[in-house]
Formats: structure tokens, sequence, C-alpha cells
């Protein structure tokens, strides 16, 4: 009997949890706006003001994408969000989590109830919730938005006022996912950061992100995607707003997904650790991570007040963002290790555009003219590569004999060649100098197309955006996992320019059939760039196409000139 009534209590609150409805509260301020749910006072949205949403291709274009002129750097990535999902908190932030393995904030899945919001506290930046659950203990969520910045500071209280002590451990789900223009191409972008000592670090979705030794403080831990970032920084815990150092906490249990979670940090001062987990956003099928930050176990006496504050900020990571961070914040724009290798090339890149664009207006029309500089600059080493490919073809006949005469001597060759070349002011390696200094261009260029959140959003001509592929057609292809086959212009014109360029040109004399051999397959090499720039960013591949194409008119001129033509 007591069975039945047990089931029917339960069956009940199934019942009455998915007929309850959650209402949401707005408070923001002049640079962000966060939507904070009354189911356990989780955060449903954080977004940025003035941060516009791509417009995607409409082959692109997925349901629930965001519109308007506020980017949702937090959202409902793991499902839709419906009732049910909210109820369940999978696509909620700042997430009290449930009982579990350890006793976390003495909250059950039985905690339906919505909080309620405190009569006064309603504000057009903040908002407090409060909740008394059936275990006697009273909770209150008081939300605050920072007055410039993106970041909204929480501060939680349990008042225990149960017949008994009880032992809490706090278990958050800060972060659960964060905002990817388009998730397909920024799986290699998605990285866990953090920030200790002097240094910014991030790690690549999915791996082991090197532990931080015993001892090091830490700042803050957080996600990164393409252009934005999402971090929770800590703040003192303790009881009745006294805190205290206490031991380091255990590994807390996965939140959201399979497996126990990868260990990010620990630190003695603030005794608290993040673990981190992926899944995959139901919505977009992006790939996704999660945080979970877990403290070390905290008494709390009858009569007592466990509290505990917390911060979560989100941005974008465009420059005039980051003005509104500290200076250790502004260093999660540069985890990647490519990125800070060549941050150099990258950040003299940038800057040559944006003078640029100061003329010109448009990062496209900027791009063409810097490649046209480029080609000015480098004119003379041009022009001499083709002269002295001009006296290598009236050489041919001479190396060739020597090539005859020393066919069983390759040392003696060698020193003949050199003796031949040097007499006739022949340099044989003069040709590669240009396709050398290519080399830092398109590393400068990929950093600056591929991390440059001022960037983004630029278009020019058919292509909404310099910082994605210029797909103009595409279609989901459903037994390869959705891959999408598109049409993707400038990297196709790129190949015929370059094709047009390399079939042309004659190929050089030598007296070595391999080299021969090779300069004939190098002719192909057009194909290979062109399919291994087709999904790259098209800033990049708007560079090089226009690079060819001049490079094709150039090379006409030069032969002209020499009398090559």
């Amino acid at each position: 009997m007591l069975n039945r009534l047990c089931a029917l209590f339960l069956l009940t609150a199934v019942v009455m949890a998915e007929d309850l409805v959650y209402p949401s509260v707005t408070i923001e301020n002049a640079v962000a706006r966060a939507v904070v749910s009354t189911y356990r006072g989780g955060l449903d949205r954080l977004e940025i003001k003035g941060v516009k949403p791509l417009e995607l291709p409409k082959h692109l274009q997925r349901e629930g994408d965001s519109t308007g002129d506020s980017l949702p750097v937090l959202d409902a990535f793991w499902q839709k969000p419906t009732k049910e999902t909210v109820a369940a908190g999978k696509n909620l932030h700042n997430w009290l989590m449930n009982d579990g393995a350890v006793p976390t904030y003495g909250l059950t899945k039985q905690d339906f109830v919505p909080w309620a919001i405190v009569p006064g506290s309603q504000t057009a930046d903040g908002v407090a919730f409060t909740y008394r659950s059936p275990r006697n203990l009273t909770y209150t969520m008081r939300y605050r938005m920072d007055a410039t910045r993106p970041t909204v500071h929480c501060t939680l209280t349990v008042r225990n006022d149960s017949p008994a002590s009880l032992t809490l451990t706090p278990h958050l789900l800060p972060i659960n996912g964060i905002h990817q223009d388009y998730g397909p191409n920024e799986i290699g972008y998605v990285n866990i950061i953090w920030h200790s000592g002097l240094e910014a670090h991030g790690s690549t979705i999915g791996t082991d992100p090197a532990q931080v030794a015993p001892g090091v403080p830490l700042d803050f831990v957080g996600l990164k995607s393409r252009f934005f970032a999402a971090w929770f920084t800590p703040g003192p815990i303790g009881l009745d707003g006294a805190t205290a150092p206490v031991p380091v906490p255990p590994a807390g249990p996965a939140a959201n997904g399979p497996g126990a979670g990868i260990p990010l940090v620990t630190t003695p001062t603030v005794a608290w650790r993040a673990d981190s987990s992926t899944f995959t956003s139901l919505p977009h099928q992006d790939h996704q991570n999660y945080l979970t930050v877990t403290y070390a176990a905290v008494e709390v006496p009858v009569g007592r007040t466990l509290t505990q504050d917390w911060s979560l900020t989100g941005t974008s990571l465009s420059k005039e963002a980051l003005t509104l961070l500290n200076e250790q914040e502004r260093r999660v724009a540069v985890t990647d290790a490519m990125h800070r290798f060549f941050l150099v090339l990258s950040t003299g890149m940038t800057w040559v555009l944006e003078k640029l664009v100061l003329v010109v207006i448009n990062y496209g029309v900027a791009v063409v003219l810097l490649t046209l500089l480029i080609k000015a600059i480098l004119f003379k080493l041009t022009f001499k590569q083709h002269a002295s490919m001009l006296k290598m073809q009236k050489l041919a006949p001479e190396l060739k004999y020597l090539t005859e005469q020393y066919k069983n001597d390759k040392q003696q060759l060698a020193v003949k060649q050199m003796e031949l070349w040097k007499k006739n002011g022949v340099n044989p390696l003069g040709g590669c100098l240009p396709m050398l200094i290519q080399i830092p261009i398109f590393i400068a260029l990929y950093n600056t197309f591929n991390y440059s959140a001022d960037m983004r959003g630029h278009s020019f001509l058919w292509i909404p955006d310099l910082t994605l592929p210029d797909q103009v057609w595409g279609m989901a292809i459903p037994f390869l996992n959705n891959w999408v086959l598109s049409f993707n212009p400038l990297p196709i014109i790129y190949i015929a320019a370059t094709a047009v360029m390399s079939f042309t040109q004659p190929i050089p004399p030598s007296t070595d059939p391999q080299q021969e051999q090779m300069a004939k397959m190098m002719r192909w090499m057009p194909i290979v760039f062109g399919v291994i720039f087709y999904n790259m960013p098209s800033g990049l591949v708007l560079y090089f196409t226009i690079n060819a194409i001049l490079s094709t008119i150039e090379v006409k001129f030069i032969r002209y000139k020499l009398g090559m033509a």
C-alpha cells in the first residue's frame, strides 16, 4: 500500500511538473541582457547588445537561429527549448545541481516548484528569487548586472531551518554550451579557457587540457568559441558571509552527458574545481562543451546560512568589447597555440587591413587593395624571376651538353653547372623567393580571418561574411552525416586563374629528368590548393584569387617586356 502511495505521489509530481510554467525575468545594462528563469533561478540567456547574429545562406539557416540586434552568447544549446526540457534543467546555465552521488545544494529532482520573485527586488538591472524546500531549506538567488560590463553577479544563500545540521557540497553548472556562428565549421575553435597567474590558457574541446599545478591561483574558467567567450569567476563562500579556507573538493559527476568529465583545475585558495565534458547540441548538431564547478563540502548548522558569490561573463572578442574587460580577461582572445605563435604576423596584417578600411570602407575592397599593394612591392622580384627563367632557357643547350659530358660524375656536373650559372648571372633559386614571401602572408591572413572578431559579419559582393566560406548554394547529404555539398565560386575562380597561368607558361629547362617530371606535376597544384581553400574563410581565398588573376596578367606583361611572349 505504501509503495502504491509513493508511486501515486511521484506520478502526481511528474504531471504537476509538466503542467508548470516557468516565467522568466529580464535584467539588463547598456551592453548586455540576461534572461533568468524562475526554475531554480537558472539563466536562460545572456545576450550581448549591438552584436548581430550572422545572416547565413539559406541552405545553412537552421530552426532556432538567433535574429535581431543582440546575440545570445549563452542560450538553449542542449535541446529545443520546451516546457519539458526547461523543467529538466537541460538548457539552463548557472544551474544549481540536483542531489547526485554526493549531497549538493540539498535540491532534488522533485524540487520543481517555480521560485518566487522576492518582493521589491526586481529592478531594471537586478532580481532575486526565493524558494523553501520540503527539507526546510530556504534558497535565495540574487542576480545583478554589472554597471558597465557584460557580467552578471550572482549571490546564493541557503538557510538551514531544518532540525539538524546538514552537510552541503555546492555543485554548479555555470556554462552549458556557447554560441557558435556555424557549429559544423567551429569544432576546432571551441576551447576550454582559464586564466592563472599571468597567462590565459586554452585547450581544444574534448582533449585533456593539461592540469594546472596544485597551488596555482586560478582567476576564472570558461568556454571559448571562434569569436565569443564566456567564463565563471568564483567569489567567496562560507557561512553567514564569513569565508574560510576549506579542502580542495573531489571531482564532480558529469552533468549533462556521458563519462565522468574532464577535470580542469584545482586551487586551495577558493576551494573549487571545474570539470568539463562534451555534448552534441540537438537543435543544430553542433559540438558543444559544458562546465561544472564543485566546491568542498560545507556543514551548515541549524539556523545558519550558506552564502556563495560568483559571476558569469559573456562577451564578443572584438577590440571594442575587450575594452570593457580587465587585463587578465582580455588575454582570452589569444589562447590558440597557432594564433599565439604567429601573433605578430596576424596583428600586423590586421593593422594594415584596418588602415585600408579607413580609406575604402569595405573589408573586401581592402583585401583587393592589399593584394595590389603586395603585387607592386614584389614586382621587381617577380621580374627578376622571369628574367632568370629566360636566361635558363637560353642556356638549355649548354646545360644539356654538360649533362652528357659529366653524366658519370654528378659532383663535377654540379660544379660546372654552378660555374655556368654564375658566368651568365643566373640564380637557379631566384624563382623561389616570391613564392617564399607568400608563406608569411598566407599565415597572417589565415590567422586574421580565423581569429579576428572584428572581421566577423563583413560582406563583399556575393560573400555574406569574409570569415566564412563563400557558399552560394548547398544541400545536406543525409547518408554522410548531413555533410553539406556546396558551390563556392571563389575557390573555383582561383583554380581557373592559376590553371591558365600554369598551363600557358613553359616549363623551365632542366638537365634532371626527375626535376622536369616534378615541374610537370606542379602544374596540377592549383587544383590541390583549390580543394584546400574550398572551405577556408572567403577573405583568405579572396586574396589568393585576386593574386592569381593579377599574376596571370603580370606574367604576360613581363614575358612581353623580356621578349618571351
